[in-house]
């Protein structure tokens, strides 16, 4: 094996091989012409063996370079490459031998010089006429066997150079790198140059291209102007050659695409796509929104509350998608899944990719609104967008208590997240109240219209969610499903505190959370004198969790009890940062008798 890969190696030995080749080609033209009535597959053969030819050709120039020849050295894929075609080029040989001793009158092959000697073409074309079928077809089976071995020996060949290309690479970075004094260390936005490949297959065989690109840090400059919609200056970037279109940052392997967020989104991501930024292109972050499409359109408008619209980013990127779903299981793991637009873009969506989803049996619908509403927390367009993935009523309670998981839910319903809906909202509307309260008495006025559209837009989406669970409650829904230990009222709750964590604010009101919610209970029809004994039941016989609460400053939360009664201001509500239990299991502890063990002293 060492010997043969030290013979690759050689541009010499391969030339050798290149010109008996070429040779034979020759000979094969020549002989194409003095016979008569041969079939059309040989004329083919002997067209595509002269494009192997060609081929060679090129090989051969590539391993006149030394670092290239070097590379190869010690390749296993250009030795086969070699073997192959060796053989391929004595198959070719002795094809052609045969035919000119067919061809030919007196059977000699070769001059005293070693050259083939000439004949006459009609001399030929008689010749031919005696020609047995049988030796025709064995010498189309000799070229279409040699044309195989071509062809392995091209495919080994670029699988080899494929391997070695990286390696050169690293060679022609190294022989550019001068040797430099720093005074001074900046830290640079580009942090590393890695090399991507990829692969087509068209009919000539699989086509190759590699291409460099830089990981950049997020908070770079180049994505930044993304972020924002500086067009300008990311322009401005990419002609300086301070950035390209093809950079991803380093972190998540995002490319620009994913941070287009800005209010004139459509025309950065037009831009990119027109600069190369491929579209498909994955990440590898800790959520596997994997295209840009999927991030668009589960971010929604979140990071961007001015850029309401979707649709015509949308446009751009979704014929990156080329897909189809034709089945639930597709659908539940697809695009639609992720979707957090409006309820006109989701349609618009729909058909694109589900033309037949509301076909589908309605628990696929329930479950990816379920998934929808376990994704955004602040989006006014988020009870619409789940009525429109709901479709028609009626809507059977078996299916909308149906359990369902997706990214970090391993269990839920889409009862039990609208109910966390409306505890978020409440939240948020409860803090804006208390602003105003307090803006009010400190005797301000200016920003107060400004003030007031925030809070009618917090009270129509706190509305907007208790009249869909109202619609839920007239289906028959049960109020007292566990999913996750938790009830619905369990999730209202979550919902409240979650809200008031994640927005970093000293958690209040918890109790005036409780009344609201059973007095919606209540408007919709539910008897509270029932509701409570059961909810209490629950949560005695341990059927329910009482650490349902995470408060990242203040640990779990416990409920350590609750009342309950006709009406709602009867109702309270106890939590508890849970290892405040643990001093209350030691005082149990020591109340208790004292235990005489098997064994022991007795007390004098």
């Amino acid at each position: 094996m060492a010997e043969l890969v030290g013979t690759i190696a050689s541009a010499l030995t391969f030339a050798a091989l290149v010109a008996q080749v070429g040779k034979s080609i020759v000979t094969l033209k020549e002989c194409w012409n003095d016979i008569q009535h041969a079939p059309d597959n040989l004329r083919t053969l002997v067209r595509e063996i002269e494009l192997f030819g060609e081929i060679l050709d090129d090989i051969e120039s590539d391993l006149q370079q030394q670092s290239l020849a070097t590379a190869l050295g010690n390749s296993k894929h250009a030795a086969q490459s070699y073997r192959f075609c060796k053989q391929a080029a004595e198959d070719l040989d002795a094809a052609c031998q045969e035919l000119l001793e067919d061809l030919r009158p007196g059977g000699t092959r070769t001059d005293r010089s070693g050259k083939m000697n000439k004949f006459r073409r009609g001399y030929g074309a008689v010749k031919v006429g005696i020609l047995k079928k049988g030796k025709v077809e064995r010498l189309v089976g000799r070229l279409q066997n040699a044309m195989r071995l071509l062809l392995l020996s091209q495919q080994c060949y670029t699988r080899a150079l494929i391997q070695v290309q990286p390696e050169l690479i690293a060679q022609r970075i190294a022989q550019d790198v001068t040797p430099t004094t720093v005074t001074q260390i900046e830290w640079s936005e580009v942090t590393y140059t890695p090399v991507s490949y990829a692969g087509t297959q068209a009919r000539d065989g699989w086509r190759w291209g590699f291409r460099t690109y830089n990981e950049i840090r997020e908070d770079s400059k180049t994505v930044h102007c993304v972020e924002t919609g500086n067009l300008k200056g990311l322009q401005e970037l990419f002609s300086s050659k301070q950035a390209s279109p093809f950079d991803r940052v380093h972190t998540t392997g995002y490319t620009l695409l994913f941070y287009a967020h800005s209010a004139n989104r459509a025309e950065i991501i037009k831009f990119l796509l027109q600069q190369g930024t491929d579209p498909g292109l994955q990440g590898h972050g800790k959520v596997d929104f994997n295209t840009a499409l999927r991030h668009l359109v589960w971010t929604g408008n979140m990071f961007s509350p001015e850029s309401r619209h979707l649709l015509p980013s949308m446009r751009l990127l979704c014929p990156s998608e080329e897909m189809i779903y034709d089945t639930p299981e597709e659908v539940l793991g697809g695009i639609l899944s992720d979707f957090h637009g409006s309820a006109e873009e989701f349609l618009f969506f729909q058909r694109q990719f589900c033309p037949t989803f509301y076909d589908m049996p309605q628990w696929v619908r329930i479950a990816v609104a379920a998934r929808a509403t376990s994704g955004i927390w602040d989006a006014n367009h988020m009870p619409e967008l789940v009525r429109t993935i709901l479709g028609e009523k009626p809507w059977k309670p078996e299916n909308l208590q149906l359990k369902t998981s997706w990214r970090w839910w391993t269990e839920m319903t889409l009862v039990h997240c609208i109910a966390m809906r409306i505890g978020g909202s409440l939240a948020a509307l409860e803090k804006l109240q208390r602003e105003r309260r307090g803006f009010t008495l400190k005797g301000g006025r200016g920003g107060m219209i400004e003030f007031e559209k925030k809070h009618l837009e917090a009270l129509r989406l706190y509305e907007a969610w208790n009249a869909l669970f109202r619609d839920l409650l007239l289906a028959g829904v049960d109020l007292h499903h566990v999913v996750g230990g938790m009830t619905p009222f369990l999730a209202f709750l979550g919902g409240f505190i979650y809200w008031w964590d994640f927005n970093q604010c000293a958690m209040k009101g918890w109790d005036l959370a409780v009344h609201v919610w059973v007095t919606d209970l209540q408007t919709g029809g539910v008897d509270l004198q029932t509701f409570g004994p059961m909810e209490e039941q629950l949560w005695k016989k341990g059927l329910t969790e009482r650490d349902v609460f995470w408060r990242r400053n203040w640990g779990w939360q416990r409920v350590i009890g609750f009342s309950h009664g006709q009406y709602p201001h009867s109702w309270g509500l106890w939590l508890s940062e849970r290892s405040d239990g643990y001093s209350g299991e030691f005082w149990e502890m020591m109340e208790e008798p004292t235990t005489a063990i098997p064994g022991a002293w007795p007390d004098a």
